[in-house]
């Protein structure tokens, strides 16, 4: 009424004089509905100070963020599906998924996130693992509201030993379950694998189940999640149930080709009737850009329109592109706060004809260049490390190298281009540490990693028990430029880093990720490695060949054996890529080939098989094993001695797969691996493979119409795998 009043003696601007009764009506409606921002004083005092303050609203994406809720509801009704948001980049994905994440936790659930990083893909289950460990970090420092007690007894006795398998890949939970014992042996690389996916489900379930709260995981930017994560995505999909879980992922839109393992994930589950419900984001329309424009400003949209149409012409429409035009805008005095007027006001010409890049990336790079020399430096320092770093990483940067950032960065904050979250720094934007990074020349880029990781692996060696500082320093390394280390010797070290490196993430069970370590580790090997640094190039590419072999890489397999085959000094040393060689070919389905590559190596070992010429001749060796096995109980068998001969347990290793081999082809040969199983434990120890021998011992027996004989073998068989 005021403003009207002044309008009538003329002492307002044109752009305040109210023209029609519908634009006091809807000025009127904004104060109503809005009296923080339009009614109450706008407080000149901060804003003289802070200047343009922006929030984490969400603008024009009503409409996502309740196809968002409907699937969170039918997920609730047991409708197996999952949402996945995509749009391009600053279009506020995970924006949206975040304010979904306040509707879940407003009605009871529980809002789990993580995300993805083009530049931090070398720690194993990178995304998962945040957020299952922040998780763990909730449930102690909330531990009543959560129910953590009963999370806690859950964990524990459906776990046991095997909670250090879950220890290794998310560290929190040793504060809730405890001291897992560290019990981990050598078994099979695929089973470790489907071990951990087990384990993980498992771990879902019990935190629904003991809370009493859905579950959602939103994991961001899935165009850089690595195979080992999408496996274990997929696992929980198909395995948990509905109302207990939900799935939420984003990615860059035209950022995955159709070969991607996150369509792939999304076409098998597909047929298997889980769905996914595609959530499209866009840039904004034109009225959305000036409702946004107009709560950033408090002023009513009548009077924020002509500024918001420039803006909306500048950036299409774009959240972040405008959020930085804004900023900018305000720094350079084009958008200013006036005290007289108490409001915002703007020069429209000058912002008309100011020349402004086209895309986002250009226009953040050009806002880079304007901070100051050491600010740009520290930014690009950062970009290294992806979108966030730890503040233990900066300091030991500080200290080693000799070089004062944080004072750089605390100002980068200030001015919005990062955020300080607890002991992190974090680029407000993917976007922004793109640009950042690219403001580096490809040469300057690979020796700043070079740098920056040798100072970390100098700190690591200190430290041998931080895993992540371990991951970062190899990573750091790998991404640097290799033809600029020349000495051997440091060669060497950073080979051996990587091998450290890759089996920890072997013992994460992430072998798609230790395999690249690995390479990584046999690439800093000097060319006359098989003679100058012979085990370490063994362990190297033994460990390769394994990975390999687990990730279903049957051709890098054969390349990797190849090697080992002409590099190594004895047969022995050759075992275990041919028995990675073997296991491929019994996986591809090619039995005999498989049979006869393993009996040639038994035999290069010493062992040859009888062939017996008739099935009595068989039945009376059955009958000699148990003649011999009848005197020895259950519990000698069980503390029998244990083999320690390396040769034999390969040997016991090549029995049992080439007895799985036999038993898929009905070969009448099965029962003399089988024999040969058992005498090689009795004379030379027990091994777990010897529970494959005494399985394949009772079902012969059983066969043959010794049942209760047969039953016993097949019962300490598995009394043998449990201890």
């Amino acid at each position: 009424i005021g403003n009207m009043l002044d309008c009538k003696s003329g002492n307002f601007s044109e752009d305040e004089t109210y023209h029609q009764m519908i634009d006091v009506r809807n000025d009127l409606r904004l104060m109503l509905d809005k009296p923080s921002k339009f009614l109450h004083n706008p407080g000149i005092e901060k804003i003289s100070v802070s200047g343009l303050e922006l929030n984490n609203s969400v603008y024009g994406q009503e409409g996502e963020l309740s196809a968002l809720k409907e699937c969170y509801y039918c997920s609730l009704s047991q409708n197996k599906e999952y949402a996945i948001i995509t749009g391009p980049s600053g279009t506020g994905k995970t924006v949206l998924a975040h304010r979904f994440a306040d509707c879940v936790v407003a009605n009871g659930g529980v809002f789990l996130s993580g995300k993805y990083d083009q530049l931090q893909q070398a720690a194993p289950f990178s995304a998962i693992a945040s957020a299952f460990n922040e998780y763990c970090n909730m449930l102690v420092v909330h531990a009543e509201s959560l129910n953590a007690t009963a999370v806690a007894s859950g964990l524990r006795e459906l776990f046991g030993h095997d909670a250090f398998h879950l220890v290794s890949v998310i560290p929190n939970l040793s504060m809730i379950v405890g001291d897992s014992g560290g019990l981990h042996g050598k078994e099979d690389c695929v089973d470790a694998q489907e071990r951990l996916q087990y384990l993980l489900c498992r771990f879902v379930e019990i935190i629904s189940i003991s809370t009493k709260k859905p579950l959602i995981l939103f994991l961001d930017d899935l165009q850089w999640a690595d195979r080992a994560s999408i496996a274990v995505i997929k696992r929980l999909l198909l395995t948990l149930s509905a109302s207990r879980f939900l799935f939420v992922g984003s990615y860059r839109e035209g950022e995955m080709n159709e070969h991607h393992h996150v369509w792939n994930m999304m076409s098998t589950i597909s047929d298997l009737g889980v769905n996914a419900r595609v959530i499209q984001m866009s840039h904004l329309n034109r009225d959305v850009v000036n409702d946004m424009i107009s709560d950033m400003l408090r002023l009513s949209p009548r009077l924020t329109r002509p500024l918001a149409d420039i803006a909306y012409h500048k950036t299409k429409g774009n959240p972040l592109f405008l959020k930085r035009l804004m900023i900018s805008l305000s720094k350079d005095g084009l958008l200013r706060f006036s005290l007289s007027r108490r409001r915002w006001v703007w020069d429209e010409e000058k912002i008309q004809s100011r020349k402004i890049p086209d895309d986002v990336a250009t226009f953040l790079t050009s806002a880079i260049f304007k901070l100051s020399p050491d600010v740009q430096n520290a930014l690009c320092t950062l970009s290294c490390f992806g979108a966030a770093t730890d503040e233990a990483v900066i300091d030991v940067l500080e200290t080693d190298l000799g070089v004062n950032l944080k004072n750089a960065l605390e100002y980068a904050v200030s001015e919005g281009f990062l955020e300080k979250v607890d002991r992190n720094y974090q680029f407000s934007h993917d976007r922004v540490q793109e640009a950042a990074y690219n403001m580096l020349g490809f040469e300057h880029r690979a020796e700043m990693h070079l740098e920056y990781g040798i100072a970390l692996c100098l700190r690591t060696a200190k430290n041998d028990n931080d895993d992540s500082l371990l991951f970062t320093a190899v990573n750091q390394i790998n991404r640097g430029n290799l033809s600029a280390i020349s000495d051997s010797n440091h060669r060497s070290m950073i080979a051996s880093l990587n091998l450290q490196a890759g089996k920890k993430a072997m013992s994460m069970s992430d072998f798609g990720l230790a395999l690249s370590f690995f390479e990584h580790g046999s690439s800093f090997l000097c060319q006359n490695h098989w003679n100058d640094d012979y085990d370490l190039s063994l362990e190297l590419f033994d460990c390769s060949a394994k990975c390999a072999y687990a990730i279903g890489d049957h051709m890098r397999l054969g390349e990797i054996s190849k090697q080992v085959l002409s590099g190594a000094r004895s047969f022995g040393d050759k075992l275990n890529v041919l028995y990675h060689s073997v296991s491929s070919l019994f996986d591809a389905s090619l039995m005999n080939e498989a049979i006869d590559k393993g009996f040639w190596v038994l035999s290069m070992l010493g062992i040859n098989l009888p062939r017996p010429s008739s099935t009595d001749e068989i039945l009376s060796l059955i009958e000699e094993t148990r003649s011999t096995l009848r005197g020895l109980s259950d519990g000698a068998l069980l503390n029998y001695k244990l083999m320690t001969d390396s040769t034999k347990i390969m040997a016991m290793k090549f029995l049992s797969r080439i007895e799985m081999s036999l038993v898929m082809t009905s070969c009448d040969f099965t029962p003399i691996v089988m024999l040969q199983m058992l005498k090689l434990s009795l004379e030379h120890g027990i091994t777990p493979i010897s529970a494959v021998g005494f399985v394949y011992f009772g079902s012969v027996l059983v066969s043959i119409g010794h049942i209760e004989e047969g039953y016993r073998y097949v019962k300490l068989a598995k009394k043998l795998v449990s201890q």
